[in-house]
């Protein structure tokens, strides 16, 4: 139970279970059990204050590997690293990134188990944790990589939130190769010391301890971060995201999409022994004046996004249109000054062409220093007037799901669309 300035958090067994909400802060935590219960080691600590930042225990999710008996040259347990707060494990608590395996997958079209799954589940191919649901623009990841070359020395690092039915491609994966056998790191990569285990010919193996900044694709998942009431979450514990770690993933196929799946024949060499991550200084919010930014008839052709600080700051916003065909057709941006944390502003962006039909529009969010917090590919519909005169005697129709496969039971959303 962690205690917030009002009301607390649950976790359980490292993973985030919601929120209690209360007006005044947690003075006293009471554990029941029936007649036969009892409640040992409890005690009450004083965190440290971790400020944007989200330390995760490894030893919750671990799944040892050939780095079982790994000595780390760090000492474990919570500590900074160049800042940054983090949780170091040794090899008996860190996570072989081989293990995750994609366990039961699609099943009767409609149903994919594998992207249905919860935290609490507690498998042993998931290297998976839940935690609360925020702008997390960064993972840091403290990790070593195997020299075994029949594995690949590949980790994919996961932020989404499953759905009941399964979630589709609303995931913010983000995929790396490690270096491996003296190759040169590239800056995301940084080493902060060393792991030595034991081989299976009994001789010790060194291998350098990396930090690595892995940029998480936020804005893949713009509707699912602003979504607090999710009706089709697995877990009914109200806003909360899922975060993991796979290997290397699939591709498209004939009739299947397999790129948020592990690659059953490919085994990844990444062992983790930390992990923490980091919240955007700003977060980002699409407020469609019409859904699917589909416009027609007198419909004022724009959208509208909403900049909100966790860091004040300034922040621009800048967005691309293009064409069908690609070609960038308009290019612009705008600042806006955040003068303290929650503050936000809206910037509304005209989206009005020359010519009727699709248009693609990306939306940049960067800092002052102009780095990139987050990107995202959205897109636009100009069909001009509405001059249809067909009734309910047209052959031509379409279908709607009404709340089945994530789809929404608003006619007022749907209608529209269709």
């Amino acid at each position: 139970v962690r205690a917030l300035s009002a009301g607390a958090e649950l976790w359980m067994e490292g993973r985030y279970c919601g929120r209690v909400i209360g007006g005044s802060k947690l003075a006293e935590v009471i554990l029941k059990t029936d007649e036969n219960g009892t409640v040992r080691n409890a005690s009450a600590t004083k965190r440290a204050d971790t400020g944007m930042f989200l330390p995760l225990d490894v030893k919750y999710i671990a799944s040892p590997g050939v780095m079982k008996d790994a000595t780390v040259s760090l000492a474990p347990g919570a500590q900074r690293i160049n800042g940054l707060p983090i949780i170091v494990g040794d090899g008996r608590v860190s996570a072989d990134v081989g293990e995750a395996k994609e366990m039961q997958g699609l099943r009767a079209l409609e149903t994919n188990e594998n992207t249905s799954r919860a935290s609490l589940d507690g498998m042993k191919e998931s290297l998976h944790f839940s935690v609360p649901q925020a702008f997390y623009h960064r993972a840091w990841v403290l990790c070593a990589v195997e020299p075994d070359a029949k594995k690949d020395p590949v980790l994919t690092t996961r932020l989404t939130r499953f759905g009941i039915w399964g979630r589709g491609g609303a995931m913010a994966d983000t995929t790396l190769a490690l270096p491996r056998g003296g190759e040169k790191p590239g800056e995301e990569f940084e080493q902060v010391g060393s792991v030595e285990y034991t081989g299976a010919d009994q001789k010790k193996i060194s291998a350098p301890l990396y930090l690595v900044r892995v940029d998480l694709k936020t804005g893949d998942i713009l509707d699912v971060l602003a979504d607090e009431k999710d009706q089709h979450a697995p877990m009914k514990i109200g806003p909360y995201l899922d975060f993991e770690f796979l290997g290397k993933c699939g591709g498209l196929e004939v009739q299947t999409d397999r790129r948020r799946k592990p690659v059953p024949t490919s085994t990844s060499a990444v062992h983790v022994f930390g992990v923490t991550l980091e919240k955007s200084p700003a977060e980002l919010r699409l407020k469609q004046s019409q859904p699917g930014n589909i416009f027609h008839n007198d419909e004022k052709p724009e959208t509208t996004f909403a900049v909100r600080a966790n860091t004040a700051g300034r922040y621009e916003l800048r967005w691309e249109i293009a064409g069908s065909d690609g070609r960038v057709l308009v290019k612009d941006a705008k600042a806006v000054e955040l003068s303290a944390i929650g503050s936000a502003a809206e910037i509304t962006v005209p989206l009005t062409m020359p010519d009727l039909g699709w248009y693609g529009l990306r939306v940049t969010l960067a800092d002052t220093g102009g780095h990139v917090l987050l990107r995202h590919d959205a897109a636009f519909a100009l069909l001009g007037r509405d001059t249809r005169t067909a009734g309910y005697e047209s052959p031509f129709g379409t279908w709607w799901f009404s709340g089945v496969h994530n789809s929404t039971q608003d006619p007022a959303v749907a209608g529209p669309m269709l």
